[in-house]
């Protein structure tokens, strides 16, 4: 029988999040969450240098959502 709990770890380490014994799984989600942002952050500074472009710094500020959308657009308007 699996520990309590250990379905979480398992979903956590799934989205590339390491999750620490005895972590809740509020913190994984939050950890997760944080590594995603920062993986989307890099991404699109990216799309930026790559245009030759500052990136702005309300970029920094976004939520994951608002990163997806201005990736993708970012993306979509270099193709």
């Amino acid at each position: 029988v699996a520990p309590a709990g250990a379905d979480d770890d398992a979903a956590a380490a799934e989205d590339g999040a390491a999750a620490v014994p005895g972590m809740s799984p509020e913190a994984a989600a939050r950890l997760a969450e944080a590594k995603l942002r920062e993986e989307l952050l890099g991404r699109v500074e990216g799309q930026y240098k790559l245009r030759g472009e500052t990136c702005p710094l309300s970029v920094q500020k976004q939520t994951v959502a608002e990163l997806e959308a201005t990736l993708a657009e970012l993306r979509g308007e270099r193709e």
